[in-house]
């Protein structure tokens, strides 16, 4: 099941990340700021190398200090 889903998450990403770039209501989406809120692993707990793997989607969030 928990693949199922990663693979799903997989597909939409794939499909929506393009349309997002041509979209003129994009930039006014909230999905622009989802992830000021999701993460909940206090910065000091977090793995610099998994931080560091994931800088390319999350590093405005990752690297901002609290």
């Amino acid at each position: 099941m928990l693949t199922e889903n990663a693979d799903r998450a997989r597909t939409l990403i794939r499909q929506v990340a393009p349309r997002l770039h041509t979209d003129g209501g994009a930039g006014a989406c909230a999905c622009r700021s989802v992830l000021d809120h999701a993460l909940i692993t206090a910065p000091e707990s977090r793995d610099p190398q998994l931080a560091q793997q994931l800088s390319a989607v999350a590093g405005r969030v990752l690297n901002r200090k609290l």
